[in-house]
């Protein structure tokens, strides 16, 4: 597995207990350090970087396959095409069906921000996307 996607999905699965140690170096070290892990700890607060962990850990453990195409010794350039179109077929299945992907990812999200007793509420939210990516791609 790609070294940047373990960070990523250890990161992900590391996050509660992280967030404990930030909270617990906050409140019991003084000076520069103490400051900083506040600083950290007020930033990981938010629903919107949970939300954020839970597509990144999503899309990158997708990208894998690619990656170990494109840094293999022999590079198989009909392979990594064959992964990409599986991507882009993804990606316009995720697009069509935002509102549920949406849906997934948010309660996973909740999860998270539950267990580190926040309360979790939806980001604000724009007018619908008038500019769709992959409509004109058929």
């Amino acid at each position: 597995m790609d070294c940047k996607v373990q960070k990523h999905t250890f990161f992900y699965a590391n996050f509660e207990e992280i967030f404990l140690q930030l909270c617990m170096l906050a409140t019991t070290n003084t000076g520069k350090t103490g400051q900083e892990a506040h600083q950290l700890k007020c930033s990981c607060s938010s629903v919107t970087l949970f939300v954020s962990l839970v597509i990144i850990s999503s899309y990158s453990a997708r990208l894998v396959p690619v990656t170990q195409a494109l840094q293999g010794v022999q590079l198989d350039l009909l392979k990594v095409c064959n992964h990409i179109q599986d991507l882009l077929l993804v990606f316009r299945c995720h697009s069509q069906n935002a509102e549920e992907r949406f849906k997934d990812t948010f309660s996973k999200a909740k999860k998270l921000a539950e267990s580190l007793s926040f309360d979790p509420h939806l980001p604000r939210q724009c007018s619908r996307q008038a500019l769709q990516v992959f409509a004109h791609q058929q």
